[in-house]
């Protein structure tokens, strides 16, 4: 094993030239916000590569000029991280084929062309994707060729590379895991605008450093950080850090703040032979969770015939924001909603599971279950799944406000202690909200709702409460969104959202190592370490 990697120059691909840059307001306007609407950013143009060697001509033009250069994805994130403070945007969204594999698979939406490269290995099956692809393309591709790759993050448009820079994981992480567990490798431009061709299982940590041999023979040094994570199933808050640790690993999560992800080399698995979407429909909550509890423990046995692959849950207030569309599928007197997907082999094994799933149901007196094994069901359960998000942007839309969410996970140990806590803050408040989520994996988003100013600068003060509370529990701030730029409130303080969780020693840690690959300070400026812990931090 050892620590080192060398970079190499970028392909020669393509024009180095003629790059298209957006210089119009109203252009700009686009990529100046994301999901979340914290913050409206600024800009002074947009950049379009179409290939590697135009992203590292535009890396060396900023470090030339020592302009900052924030990267844009999709705009589905909900931490500002593709938001710019200043400087230019490097729009992925044309790096959207590979250009130089065998064996690519295309795809064309809306006139424009998409493409991976397939191959297997030994067995196993592996996509080389461009950071530029939408999911749901993707996942297009690979359905056609009988193919499935099992992270999940709820909006479907959201690009490849974003995913894998926020360790974005979705429903499904309950027996699959997350992005990171997915990600074989990647091609990354440095802020200098070389790049590294990096496999998992070339390069790891030793003694708490790995090091970058430059095509000059200068060398970086990345001092590691040295704070430990929470142990947690899910984890997107700062920097990745383990002993003998992959240094694949420590890009993904890194929110575009060490370097550019231009390609994706990503494990896929066969299409699973049956999945079947379950609802179940609770009076009280309580007993909601004694069935996720039942879930839980019929997943331990570790059955490959027939197995759990999302838990997920819905509070009184989130049905009430979707009942209207669904009255006839929810009764009346629901309190909760459980829902969860069961993945089998064959229809007997799903059937023998069903039987065992049904006597825990009724045990915890489940007052109804919605399961079908037509075809239209999967569609229709997806769909109640995703009216939750679209009603509650509708419900912020009504109101001009935006959501004040939270992306808390916590032990399983401690998932009972954060419940009750919700439920005190939820009471203390009298804020309306919603809570619903991944809570297979102990992972809950609270969404306090605003109505007007007054309520979302009261929901930030007890949002700061339920993330404090989180940490205290030896929890995650963020299990998938990543923190980007967000902040939160405390004695009248605006403070930088990472520092509640790794404190200012962590901070400083983490923006020595960003100084050390990027020492100009370009690239994307305010995602997880502030602009002042990169300044007074030595």
């Amino acid at each position: 094993m050892h620590n080192t990697i060398v970079a190499e120059m970028p392909k020669s691909n393509g024009d180095t030239e003629y790059i298209e840059i957006q210089t119009d307001k109203k252009g700009i306007e686009n990529y100046l916000f994301d999901e979340s609407h914290i913050i409206q950013g600024y800009a002074d143009k947009i950049f379009y590569p179409e290939h590697e060697s135009q992203i590292s001509k535009i890396l060396k033009n900023s470090n030339k000029e020592k302009n900052r250069i924030t990267i844009s994805g999709a705009g589905t994130g909900l931490s500002s991280s593709r938001v710019p403070l200043g400087g230019n945007v490097l729009s992925m969204e044309k790096i959207s084929t590979i250009k130089s594999s065998k064996h690519i698979f295309e795809y064309e939406m809306y006139g424009k062309k998409y493409g991976i490269s397939l191959y297997n290995s030994n067995g196993i099956s592996y996509a080389i994707v461009p950071a530029g692809m939408p999911l749901m393309i993707l996942r297009e591709i690979l359905k056609r060729n009988n193919l499935f790759y099992p992270p999940n993050p709820t909006e479907e448009t959201s690009f490849i590379g974003g995913n894998i820079s926020t360790n974005a994981s979705g429903s499904r992480s309950y027996y699959y895991g997350s992005t990171r567990d997915y990600v074989m490798g990647m091609r990354i431009l440095l802020p200098c605008g070389e790049v590294i061709n990096l496999m998992r299982g070339d390069v790891y940590e030793s003694h708490n450093r790995f090091e970058i041999l430059l095509s000059n023979k200068e060398k970086l040094e990345l001092e590691l950080p040295t704070y430990t994570m929470p142990n947690v199933k899910k984890n997107s808050a700062g920097y990745y850090f383990k002993k003998n640790m992959d240094l694949v690993d420590l890009f993904i999560g890194s929110e575009g703040t060490l370097g550019v992800i231009e390609e994706a080399f990503l494990k896929v698995i066969p299409i699973p032979p049956i999945t079947m979407p379950v609802y179940s429909f609770y009076a009280d909550p309580n007993e909601a969770i004694n069935f996720v509890n039942g879930l839980k423990n019929y997943s331990k046995d570790k059955n490959e015939e027939a197995f759990i692959t999302v838990i997920e849950f819905y509070d009184n207030n989130s049905i009430n924001l979707i009942k209207k569309n669904y009255s006839n599928i929810i009764p009346d007197n629901s309190k909760s909603i459980i829902y969860f997907e069961i993945t089998a082999k064959n229809n007997e094994s799903l059937l023998v599971a069903l039987e065992k799933i049904s006597k825990i149901m009724i045990d915890n007196n489940a007052i109804k279950d919605m399961s079908s094994f037509e075809s239209d069901w999967a569609l229709k359960a997806k769909e109640i799944r995703h009216a939750l998000p679209v009603n509650v942007n509708e419900f912020l839309n009504k109101h001009h406000t935006h959501k004040v969410d939270t992306d808390i996970c916590v032990p399983e140990d401690k998932l009972s202690i954060m419940l009750k806590y919700y439920s005190s803050i939820a009471e203390e408040s009298q804020l309306y909200y919603a809570n619903y989520g991944h809570i297979g994996d102990n992972h809950l988003h609270f969404n306090f709702l605003p109505r007007n100013k007054a309520e979302i600068e009261k929901a930030e003060i007890y949002s700061t409460k339920l993330l404090l509370k989180a940490v205290e529990l030896g929890g995650t701030i963020s299990a998938e969104h990543g923190v980007g730029k967000r902040t939160y409130m405390e004695n009248n303080e605006i403070l930088p959202l990472i520092k509640l969780m790794y404190g200012e020693k962590g901070v400083c840690e983490m923006a020595k190592m960003k100084k050390a690959i990027d020492p100009n300070l370009i690239l994307n400026i305010g995602n997880i370490v502030p602009e002042k812990y990169l300044l007074e931090c030595d």
